[in-house]
């Protein structure tokens, strides 16, 4: 049964299906996050500098702790998915608003918070995660000067642990079930489609066979011959059939000769 074309085909469509369909989901997903990221970036992108411009955040070269964690408190309350860490201008963190024991970098890569500064840079693009080792998300970020000098950055990471946990919990939802149901009913309808014209196709085929076993188990006696659609409708299907005709009616009459000179 795995040996028919028919079978080949329907296996070799099921499979392809199967591909395209992962690689669909796949890049689907990538690109939904990274337009929610984008999208993210691009809406808070000043959200650091407003900070800065409005509030003293190092006084005298040192931190300005009051200030600073009325900050922490006041944006936590508002928007919890953020998360603040003020740096020193080598990326050091010196504060940071995340629970104490999660933050496990000491320093942040300042070579994506400079392009960003740069404001022709393509968005999103991701910083270190002061919370992962490896991992990188979209961030805001402004330099901090006092008396024109450079004295640090405020750093907002714009998607914290709280935003990862949540977009788990999504698996569950309704919408994403019923996308989800759509998605399946679809390649199921497309696999059906495929499976029914590759069946058509290869009908003809089939009945060539058929006749071709049937001419061999008469042991080459019976005159046999497999009907095409007719003159100006061949395919390659009808020519090998008229090959068989032709070879079939070829060994019947050799048989015939043969027949008559034993005799």
């Amino acid at each position: 049964m795995l040996n028919t074309l028919y079978t080949k085909l329907a296996l070799g469509l099921v499979g392809l299906f199967c591909l395209v369909g992962g690689m669909f989901v796949a890049i689907t997903l990538f690109t939904a996050q990274m337009y929610q990221q984008e999208v993210t970036q691009k809406l808070n992108r000043e959200l650091a500098a407003n900070i800065v411009a409005e509030n003293v955040l190092f006084r005298d070269g040192q931190i300005n702790h009051p200030v600073l964690e009325e900050i922490f408190h006041t944006l936590m309350v508002i928007n919890p998915s953020i998360e603040l860490y003020l740096l020193d201008p080598d990326g050091e963190i010196v504060a940071y608003s995340a629970p104490e024991g999660k933050v496990l970098r000491r320093r942040v890569s300042l070579q994506p918070l400079n392009q960003v500064q740069q404001n022709h840079s393509d968005l999103p693009l991701m910083g270190d995660d002061p919370r992962s080792l490896t991992a990188q998300k979209a961030f805001s970020v402004a330099p901090i000067h006092e008396d024109r000098r450079l004295v640090g950055f405020l750093y907002i990471i714009l998607e914290s642990e709280q935003v990862d946990g949540t977009v788990d919990l999504l698996a569950s939802s309704y919408i994403l079930r019923l996308s989800t149901w759509f998605g399946v009913v679809s390649i199921v309808f497309g696999l059906a489609a495929g499976l029914l014209v590759f069946a058509l196709l290869t009908r003809r085929l089939r009945t060539l066979s058929a006749v071709m076993a049937e001419f061999r188990q008469s042991d080459f006696h019976r005159r046999l011959q497999f009907k095409t659609k007719g003159i100006g409708a061949e395919d390659e299907i009808d020519r090998l059939g008229d090959t068989f005709s032709e070879m079939a009616e070829r060994i019947w009459e050799q048989l015939g000769k043969l027949r008559k000179t034993d005799a």
